[in-house]
């Protein structure tokens, strides 16, 4: 006689299908915010849209706006929009244009981090400005 296999069981099975539906049921409840890890920022310049937006909190339950992962990296989302960014980078001039990864936005752009939060304030303390052009002193 065979040992009994205590994870095929039908106690075992149900529960299992129990908490799938529950999980289920929440997503639908909560849609992308159930894996979301926070509000985004809604920092802004004034008078500047970006594809008819203020901020990032204005589409933050538009989640396929910055992220695709089977489908391209999220870099290339960032600068569908920002293309300021994309032409400093093209052309290697200004604080993007210097950078060696210039296509790893998060790392130093958080974004999940709530409304107030301001991801460019925040980057300054990320970016080596040793990178500048120009002489950084400290006074």
């Amino acid at each position: 006689m065979r040992p009994r296999n205590n994870l095929l069981t039908p106690v075992s099975l149900f529960f299992t299908l129990l908490s799938l539906s529950g999980v289920f049921v929440v997503y639908l409840l909560l849609g992308g915010e159930l894996f979301s890890p926070g509000g985004l920022s809604g920092k802004s310049k004034e008078g500047v849209l970006l594809q008819g937006f203020r901020s990032h909190a204005e589409f933050e339950q538009e989640c396929a706006r910055c992220h695709q992962p089977l489908t391209t990296q999220m870099a290339n989302l960032c600068l569908d929009c920002h293309f300021e960014i994309q032409k400093e980078i093209s052309m290697e001039e200004s604080l993007h244009g210097t950078l060696p990864e210039p296509d790893a936005c998060a790392t130093c752009h958080l974004e999940h981090r709530g409304i107030n939060f301001d991801p460019t304030h925040s980057a300054r303390f990320l970016y080596d400005h040793n990178l500048a052009r120009f002489v950084l002193i400290h006074h």
